[in-house]
């Protein structure tokens, strides 16, 4: 066995009886024997092939990496991208909202490194597929012009900080260049939709239409639910944003709106749990808690009311209260008969300048009783604001109609909240007063028509009763119209929406009673029996 191993020893092979055979021993007759294959080039170039293979498998690894990296970066946009496009595109425009949308839309552009050039190098985006990187592309396209559309209205709405709104401005012209150059022409649909469409049931129309598509899409439904409060649909709204509700509950434009929504419909209770869930998330919100003080002091919870205002008026610190909310202190204490802080509040809002349109539509109420001009002044400064505020144009409507020569104002005023509110018969029964009041027949009767299939209501009714009288018998010349056939048939019809009106609120008797639109009927002996009729059922149903 010795002499076999020392024979196997000097042929450079392993040893085949030694107990310790050693690795060291056995490479080194191993290179012995292959002189070729242990040289110095052959191991450096095996060396290379296992570096180049090492290097591989990490670089693959990397990109594995990365394209996981991008992945959860772009699941993670994807679920945090309908919040900040529900608050960006707010109905209301409220300025919290949208600065809270800004918020949301900057940390979700910063994702993506949106301010670099290489953008998509340096965010990974590049890892991403092709439908991917189709979808990323819109909907960042869609997040920075809605950025720029709310940066334009905050830059209005701090119109009297000359810094602030020229910061707001030129932040919103950098969005839409930034988003020109890496999506050009990529206007999102939504928006297109809305400058395209001629009216907003246009574009509630076309919201629908994608609906069936993407049912489950939850910013759709908000801009449904955005259309219909824009109509005053507002219970249709209410049904649509509980759907958005479900399925991101806990957001805080949707809670706002619906809230806002309960709050015109006399939901008060539901108003204020949706209105303090809003606080919980963000104390400091200050729509949250006016509108909650506006629906205790609704439900005759008027201490609660009270506490609202206090902290918001109390909370100003460093600078003056809002208009609006001393105003609208001022009338919880005249419900709680504390005359002398009503007075003190309004005369302390008397020495503050309005910030917003809320503040001049404020103003604006209080103005009506002591000035007629400068009630005006605050409506159209609200209008110019907000040129979709309902509120103003109603009330211009309202206050250009009680002078003859301001009449053709108060129907351009009405022209427009027809075309905001088509589904809503007041406008329309409004104008179609105005008309017959300046003779124009045709138009008057036809707006009578249009009125009656918008589901009237009973003010609404009330005031085709009044075009029927009026054409029926021109106040002014205190004649009958020149057909008298036809003018039996209009007062016919006066009658008959005037019994609809009492009908559908007794209430209105003593409105009806006074209404010199009415005086073509009020000879009528069926007039008085209907007046009677409404009276008796009014104290009978107290």
């Amino acid at each position: 066995e010795l002499l076999e191993d020392l024979r196997c020893h000097r042929q450079n092979i392993p040893l085949r009886h030694a107990p310790d055979r050693s690795a060291g021993e056995r490479i080194a007759k191993w290179t012995r024997r292959h002189p070729r294959l242990a040289s110095g080039t052959t191991v450096s170039f095996i060396a290379g092939i296992g570096l180049i293979c090492v290097a591989a498998l990490w670089w693959q690894g990397r990109n594995h990496n990365e394209r996981l990296g991008a992945e959860s970066r772009w699941q993670q946009f994807q679920s945090a991208l309908p919040d900040a496009i529900m608050a960006l595109s707010t109905p209301g425009n409220e300025s919290e909202l949208l600065a809270d949308g800004l918020r949301q839309s900057s940390h979700l552009l910063q994702q993506w490194q949106i301010d670099s050039d290489q953008w998509q190098q340096l965010s990974g985006a590049d890892h991403l597929t092709a439908s991917q990187m189709d979808d990323l592309g819109s909907s960042l396209a869609q997040l920075m012009h809605l950025s720029a559309s709310a940066e334009d209205k905050l830059a209005i709405r701090m119109s009297e900080d000359a810094a602030s709104s020229l910061h707001h401005s030129d932040t919103a012209k950098a969005l839409r260049a930034k988003a020109e150059q890496f999506f050009p022409g990529a206007i999102p649909t939504s928006l297109s939709e809305s400058a395209i469409a001629s009216s907003p049931t246009g574009v509630q129309g076309a919201v629908r239409d994608r609906l069936r598509r993407q049912p489950t899409n939850v910013t759709l439904w908000y801009q449904l639910a955005g259309t219909q409060m824009g109509l005053g649909e507002f219970n249709n709204a209410i049904t649509t944003l509980d759907v958005c509700a479900q399925m991101r509950p806990d957001t805080l434009a949707i809670m706002f709106n619906r809230g806002i929504c309960q709050l015109h419909v006399g939901q008060y209770r539901k108003a204020i749990a949706d209105f303090t869930r809003c606080l919980d998330l963000h104390p400091s919100l200050v729509n949250s808690r006016f509108n909650r003080a506006a629906a205790f002091h609704r439900l005759g919870d008027h201490q609660a009311a009270l506490n609202d205002l206090d902290r918001l008026i109390d909370g100003e610190s460093g600078q003056s209260p809002r208009l609006r909310f001393l105003l609208f202190r001022a009338e919880v204490y005249d419900a709680i008969h504390d005359a002398s802080r009503a007075s003190a509040d309004r005369e302390r809002a008397s020495q503050i300048a309005p910030r917003d349109v809320h503040d001049f539509l404020a103003r604006g109420y209080l103005r009506i009783a002591v000035s007629r001009e400068a009630a005006i002044k605050d409506f159209l400064a609200a209008e110019k604001l907000d040129p979709r505020n309902t509120l103003a144009l109603e009330n211009l409507a309202s206050l250009y109609a009680e002078r003859l020569e301001d009449t053709e104002k108060s129907i351009r005023c009405l022209d427009r909240l027809i075309e905001l509110l088509p589904n809503s018969a007041g406008p329309v029964a409004s104008r179609g007063i105005l008309e017959a009041r300046l003779g124009q027949t045709d138009a008057a009767i036809s707006d009578a028509q249009a009125a009656a299939e918008l589901s009237p209501a009973g003010r609404e009714k009330l005031q085709i009763a009044g075009i029927y009288a009026l054409v029926s018998a021109p106040v002014d010349s205190g004649q009958d119209s020149g057909n008298p056939t036809a003018a039996l048939t209009w007062r016919s019809q006066s009658l008959k929406w005037l019994a609809r009106a009492l009908k559908t609120e007794p209430q209105l008797a003593s409105l009806a009673w006074g209404d010199h639109d009415l005086d073509a009927i009020r000879g009528d002996a069926q007039f008085g029996r209907l007046i009677q009729w409404a009276q008796l059922l009014d104290r009978s149903s107290r």
